[in-house]
Formats: structure tokens, sequence, C-alpha cells
């Protein structure tokens, strides 16, 4: 039976992702005074360590050796037993108690030696066993094993066939390769450049997140919520759920499905992780609320109009009346202005202590990133 990869999701509503998610409540954040729910503390000046954003040739390196292993084809091995790193064969059938359990058994299924899918023991008892034979694999599931708490802690008898064994070839980095993984490319010298200044991008990319999450958590950290609004922390589960509801449905699969084999949980303690999320997202709204109107973060009705239009197209909404009907829209434009806001009266640092402007070293325009944009989209239009 094969471990359960889990996807995490709640980080991603606290950051509210806009697209496709609407809420049961159709009151705005922005109709209520923030100062009834929240005491602000130090948000101007907080202090941030800006990581470096350099690519180091080892960097480059990990890169390019795992584009190799993407572009690696396959070879039938024969005259000897399996190794870490093979791909095997196999059929299996896993049983407790001399009966098989369900999800236990599988044919013709490829797994690769040291990828660690399965439960303890089962791939490292492989290694040494040649094509065609059948063994005896006896195993303990992990306690607290979730996605069959009655295999806890059980010993089982896994019997395995090995039908084949194959093994990845790693092409060598030429210019022929470099140009296969890379279309653009035709030097080996072009394709390091390329993953380089890809990789760079990354960097940059990231280290914006990070510093812009940074300053906003020490305000966060720094404020006192004094209440939370029922609705708007409905609001926030609600945001939080039918996000859930979304992957559910992209997999065409139950939501209780979704939770057990890709998150590792019940629908129970799904809806407590929807509570406690949902309240921290309340929170932070709250407290960005508050820093708006204490700096006068506003949103005037033509910057709204400029808004709708920017983010109807980026987040393909029919129309503009559709977006302006989510109560949380206004919400999502402020976070943006409030954090820049924050990270321009910020102390920046690198990691040896010397201030950084994090503008211009990560390349981040204060400027609302829609400003301007209807005017020159309709003109290509």
């Amino acid at each position: 039976m094969m471990k359960r990869k889990v996807v995490y999701i709640g980080a991603a509503v606290l950051s509210l992702a806009l697209a496709g998610c609407g809420s049961s409540s159709e009151k705005s954040l922005l109709d209520i005074n923030p100062d009834k729910y929240v005491t602000l503390g130090d948000y101007k000046g907080v202090e941030a360590v800006l990581e470096s954003i350099d690519v180091s040739e080892s960097d480059i390196e990990e890169a390019v050796n795992n584009a190799l292993k993407s572009v690696a084809e396959k070879k039938e091995v024969t005259g000897r037993p399996v190794k870490e790193g093979d791909i095997v064969n196999i059929d299996y059938e896993g049983k407790k108690d001399g009966v098989a359990f369900e999800g236990g058994t599988a044919q013709g299924f490829d797994l690769t030696i040291g990828s660690n899918s399965f439960i303890d023991g089962f791939e490292d008892g492989l290694i040494g066993a040649n094509t065609g034979d059948t063994l005896d694999l006896n195993l303990t599931f992990p306690e607290g094993y979730r996605n069959n708490p009655e295999l806890s802690g059980q010993p089982v008898v896994f019997t395995v066939s090995v039908n084949s064994i194959q093994e990845e070839i790693i092409p060598e980095l030429t210019d022929e390769t470099a140009a296969k993984i890379d279309s653009t490319v035709s030097t080996v010298e072009e394709y390091k450049e390329n993953v380089k200044e890809r990789l760079y991008t990354n960097n940059q990319q990231n280290a914006q997140n990070n510093i812009l999450n940074s300053v906003f958590n020490t305000a966060y950290e720094n404020a006192e919520v004094k209440e939370v609004p029922d609705w708007l922390l409905q609001q926030k589960v609600d945001m939080l759920k039918q996000t859930a509801q979304q992957y559910a449905s992209n997999y065409n699969i139950e939501l209780s499905e979704f939770l057990e084999n890709y998150m590792g949980q019940t629908e129970e303690e799904f809806d407590e992780e929807c509570q406690t999320y949902g309240k921290e997202a309340a929170q932070q709204s709250l407290i960005m609320c508050a820093i708006a109107k204490a700096e006068g973060l506003t949103l005037s009705s033509e910057e709204r109009k400029e808004a709708l239009s920017y983010y109807t197209k980026l987040f393909g909404y029919p129309s503009e009346e559709e977006l302006a009907k989510d109560p949380t829209f206004d919400e999502y434009v402020l976070k943006e202005r409030v954090v820049k806001f924050l990270l321009k009266n910020a102390s920046v640092k690198d990691a040896d202590g010397n201030a950084v402007d994090a503008a211009e070293y990560l390349n981040i325009n204060y400027e609302d990133s829609w400003k301007g944009t209807s005017a020159s989209q309709d003109t290509e239009e």
C-alpha cells in the first residue's frame, strides 16, 4: 500500500486567493470600522532580513541534473538483481492474518526503488531480487496510518512478484541534449545561461513574497485583535472550504475522498482546521484594514474601476460586474497596497546587517500592479 502525498492548501486561502472564490456573506470588510476590532502596534519601521537571490554554480548543476533526469531513457535490465534507483514492475498482494486487505493489491505496478512511495521496508525488501522472483515481505504499518486506521501498527505480509527491472540512462549534457531540453538554445553554454536566469528570477520572486510576508507578519504580531465578527470568520471558512471543494472537483472525486487521500484528514478534522485558519485569516484582514484606514490607503471609485478591469481579465471573470459582486475584492486590492506600504517604511537589511533597498534589489514597484493598465489594454484592443 502506497503512502499518500499530503497537499496542504490552508495557507493558499490565507493569501486571499481571489480567482473563483466567492463567499456566503455579502458583507465587505471595508464597510466596518476596524478600530472597533483592532489595536495596532508598531507597523512602520519594522525590521526585516532580505535573503540572498544569488545563483551559485551548485544551484545550476542541480537544476541541470534534474533536467537531464527528465529526458532519461529506460533500459531493460538482465543478468543482475534489483538495486537502488531501479524501476521494477511488480504484482503484489498484502494480507493481514492471511486475509487480503483493501488497497493492498495491484498488478503491473512500476515502482522506483528509493522513492519511499510505499511503507518502510517494502522497497528495501526488493533490493537483491531478480526478474521472475516471488518473495514475501513481513512488514508493519506505521502507527497513526491515516489511509487505513485499522492497519496502524499492524503486522502484514506482502507477496511480491518481480516482473521486470529497468534502469534510467541519464544522458550527458551536450549541445544536442541541451537543445532537446530547451528548444530556445543550441549550445550547452546558452542552456546554462538560461538556467541561471530562470533560477535568478525564481529566487527574486520567492524573496519578494518572503519579504512582503515578513513585514506584514510583524505588523500582525504587534497588533491586538479584540474581536472577530462572526460573518467575517464564516467568510474565511467558506473560502477555505470552497478551495478544497474545487481541488476535489478538479480530481473528479468527492470532497471526503480528496481530504482522505490528499490531505490525510477526515471531514471533521478538516472542519476544525478551517476554523483555526479561518480565524487567523480574519484577524489578518482586520489588521490590514486598520492599517489602510490609519494611513489613508483608500480606494477611490476611479481606482476601483481600473482595478476591476485589470483583475477581471487576469482572473478570467466573465464580466467586471461579476467580479464586483465578490465582497473580498476591495480587500484583495488594498492588501497589495498595504504590504507595499509596510515594506517601503521597513528597515530592511541583508544577512550581514547591511541596509538594503529592497525595492531596487528585488525589482519591486511600489505602485499598484493594476495602475495604468486599463488605458494600455484598451489601446491594444
